[in-house]
């Protein structure tokens, strides 16, 4: 002021007017950093409670601003409760912030928060690790072992999931590794099959549609898949029983695997066993599929010339070719059998032990003359292997006997032929009749000498068999006997009478020294055969 007049000053009041800006304290939210890293099963919610701050004097509003998601975090669903408010002046705010992830892994994503009046953006980092399914094979090699070709060989395999989510799986055939063994065995079915093995659909061909609920489209769709990928494996000649399901947390399915192939191969195969949001495993299928294999020691059985009703036997093998047992039958009756010929075979069915072989008798008989070439057939293992079979043929020929009559005194009595020396057969003529003559007085003995010639090549047992026949009738006047009291021999009758018994004595006692003579030159260049064949 001025104080000019020098007494007492006045006062004066003086305004002033202060122009500012003041600025507010930020929003604080405690934990500063979300990593939930120890790990959420696949589908599972994590909570976790945040705390809002704020150290101002005055209140302040928030608002949860929900951001697009980054390629990173798309699958990570958040949603904080509640999503705004209102923080009294030095006071606190409880929010619950829940996150869920739809894939395995690592899941990142920020959150923002708006704060007004006089607030910066609050930022928040949010990471959760998501578990997802985790199935397990029982074993990653099964082997089927030594297979039969036409025999199925089935082993078991066990899923088991160590997880806390539940596993969708599908087993699909794996690429054929390129081994020459997998090759030879991928083109020996085929050309068994007449047909290439189809393409095996892809996984996101087939899609994990059936596995989200239990509804009836579900079911028709899963039904649907297990069609597609059985067709796949029949044609690789596998069949399993389940081809796609879901495993319950901590829980396990076993499978059947079938392998039936259609040629004789070394099968390797692999699966791949595809988990929905897990790891794929890959299951290796070995196998040595061996084809039945036997065979004869002789493919010809030739018996020659044979004979009417002379059984002839012969022996061979069948032998077994592999390590597997295997059955054998004979056919009843041989292609091209005449209906005269009987052919047995011993044993006719069995089983050939692995590696083995076993001795075959075969009886044959003729029963009527014939030319014999036939095909003896033998199935093997019920018709699952190729058969063998032999061929047997022979000249069948009739037994043939001759006679001839000859003098009592004949040379040839004493000295038959040897056995050795070719017979001719007789012609075809009636063989000589047995004439005594018509003159022979009575009680007179006559005999005559039969040579009997056996012209077969095997010795042939014979019959001689006398036929009585009856007297003619006589006339009335002969027909009577004579009186015996009436009717006397006159001396020269009696000493006919006694000179004919003389006579027959002397010729018996011949005839039987002839006959121990002939049994004894044929005891010492013959010797009866086994045979029992009749031909009269």
């Amino acid at each position: 002021g001025d104080g000019g007049d020098g007494g007492g000053g006045g006062a004066k009041e003086l305004v002033l007017r202060v122009l500012g800006r003041g600025v507010g304290s930020d929003l604080s939210i405690f934990p500063a950093v979300v990593n939930a890293l120890a790990g959420v099963p696949l589908g599972s919610e994590f909570n976790l409670e945040l705390t809002l701050t704020n150290p101002n004097s005055s209140s302040r509003a928030w608002r949860w601003q929900p951001e697009e998601p980054t390629v990173e975090g798309d699958k990570l669903s958040v949603v904080v409760e509640p999503s705004d408010g209102e923080i009294e002046a030095e006071a606190d705010a409880k929010i619950r912030l829940a996150m869920r992830g739809d894939v395995p892994g690592t899941l990142r994503r920020t959150l923002r928060f708006d704060v007004s009046p006089h607030g910066r953006e609050l930022r928040l980092p949010v990471a959760l690790q998501v578990l997802g399914p985790h199935l397990v094979a029982s074993s990653a090699r099964v082997d089927f072992g030594l297979c039969p070709l036409g025999e199925a060989a089935t082993a078991p395999l066990t899923l088991t999931n160590e997880s806390d989510t539940e596993a969708a799986w599908m087993l699909l055939p794996a690429a054929t590794p390129k081994t020459k063994e997998a090759q030879d065995a991928v083109r020996a079915q085929a050309e068994a099959l007449g047909r290439e093995t189809p393409p095996a659909p892809t996984v996101d061909e087939l899609g994990w549609a059936w596995s989200s609920s239990s509804d009836l489209d579900s079911q028709a769709s899963r039904l649907k898949v297990e069609e597609q990928l059985a067709a796949v494996h029949l044609a690789a000649g596998l069949s399993i029983d389940h081809l796609c399901g879901v495993v319950p947390p901590r829980g396990h399915t076993s499978l059947v695997l079938t392998a039936d192939v259609a040629a004789a191969q070394s099968l390797r195969r692999s699966l791949a066993l595809h988990v929905r949001h897990g790891q794929t495993q890959f299951v290796n299928l070995t196998s040595e599929v061996i084809a039945r294999r036997a065979c004869l020691s002789t493919s010809h059985i030739d018996l020659g010339v044979s004979y009417v009703k002379v059984p002839v036997q012969r022996r061979f093998e069948l032998r077994n070719l592999t390590r597997i047992p295997t059955d054998f039958k004979f056919a009843p009756r041989a292609v091209n059998q005449p209906s005269s010929i009987d052919l047995e075979l011993e044993p006719n069915c069995g089983t050939l032990k692995p590696g083995g072989s076993i001795s075959i008798v075969m009886h044959f008989l003729a029963r009527a003359v014939c030319d014999v070439d036939m095909l003896v057939g033998c199935e093997l293992h019920h018709g699952t292997a190729a058969p063998v079979a032999m061929r047997v043929s022979s000249i069948v020929k009739g037994l043939t006997l001759s006679y001839e009559v000859a003098p009592i005194d004949d040379p040839r009595v004493m000295q038959p032929p040897p056995p050795t020396e070719p017979h001719v057969p007789p012609p075809q003529a009636p063989l000589p009749a047995l004439e005594f003559g018509l003159d022979v007085p009575i009680f007179e003995q006559r005999g005559l000498l039969l040579l009997i010639q056996n012209h077969s090549a095997v010795p042939t047992q014979y019959e001689v068999e006398v036929s009585t026949y009856g007297a003619p009738e006589l006339s009335g006047e002969l027909a009577e006997p004579p009186n015996a009291h009436s009717f006397a021999l006159s001396d020269s009758m009696v000493t006919a009478v006694k000179a004919a018994e003389t006579l027959a004595k002397r010729q018996a006692a011949r005839s039987a020294r002839l006959q121990a003579e002939l049994l004894s030159s044929r005891a010492s260049g013959f010797t009866s055969p086994p045979q029992s064949v009749s031909d009269r």
